[in-house]
């Protein structure tokens, strides 16, 4: 689906194929420590309105998110503010990118593009604001 139109967001969803159960066990307990630095990454980031893993199953692990900007770009910002928290993530997965992200970033863009789901339907309650602006906003309240 074509947001380009309605939005200056843009929806990105993703889903891990993992190796095995045990896999999976091992990212929920590996993932949660990881939230300061996931918080962290994307707040330098300054163009996610939000992410969340989501469990799909006894293998799958969904990612969604939205951002603003170009693509490449976030996806790239992704490889070096959070490369080795996707390296522990890929060492999981079926079929991973190179690692380590970080020096394997454009096979990471790659990946991410060659696996992301396109919506159905994207709808945002603010669709011309961007994650800076809803801060400033945010901030003057």
């Amino acid at each position: 689906m074509d947001t380009s139109n309605t939005s200056i967001q843009t929806p990105f969803f993703v889903i891990f194929r993992l190796k095995s159960p045990a896999d999976m066990q091992a990212l929920l307990r590996d993932i949660p420590p990881l939230l300061p630095q996931v918080a962290e990454a994307a707040d330098t980031i300054g163009t996610v309105h939000f992410a969340r893993f989501v469990v799909l199953g006894d293998t799958a692990l969904g990612f969604a998110s939205v951002f603003d900007g170009e693509f490449r770009d976030y996806i790239m910002d992704f490889a070096k503010g959070l490369g080795p928290a996707f390296d522990m993530l890929f060492s999981h997965t079926v079929d991973p990118p190179p690692t380590p992200v970080a020096r394997n970033a454009e096979a990471f863009v790659e990946w991410s593009k060659a696996h992301m789901l396109e919506p159905v339907i994207f709808y945002s309650g603010y669709p011309t604001l961007r994650v800076q602006d809803i801060k400033a906003l945010a901030a003057g309240a």
